[in-house]
């Protein structure tokens, strides 16, 4: 199934105490945009915001590897929620 949202490594940018989920694109030239996702949100809200993706992704890959060795799964699993604590950007 494709995806309506904005592809891509959405990441937190601070701005005092609150927060934007922003996407950083570079072009074939060189140039680089930056795409604001949300804004003005609070620090917590946007890291969940930001990790939507790759929790997404993540509910696919487990749902498209049912045998996958539980540790593997587990890893994934914990790496994605690591994202969405604000743990890893």
């Amino acid at each position: 199934m494709e995806t309506k949202w904005t592809p891509g490594d959405w990441r937190v940018e601070m701005e005092g105490k609150r927060a934007n989920v922003v996407l950083l694109e570079r072009t074939d030239d060189g140039a680089v945009w930056e795409y604001y996702i949300a804004e003005d949100q609070r620090p917590a809200d946007a890291h969940l915001i930001a990790a939507a993706p790759v929790l997404y992704s993540t509910l696919e890959w487990l749902r498209d590897n049912p045998q996958a060795d539980l540790m593997v799964r587990h890893a994934i699993i914990e790496t994605a929620l690591a994202k969405a604590r604000g743990e890893h950007d």
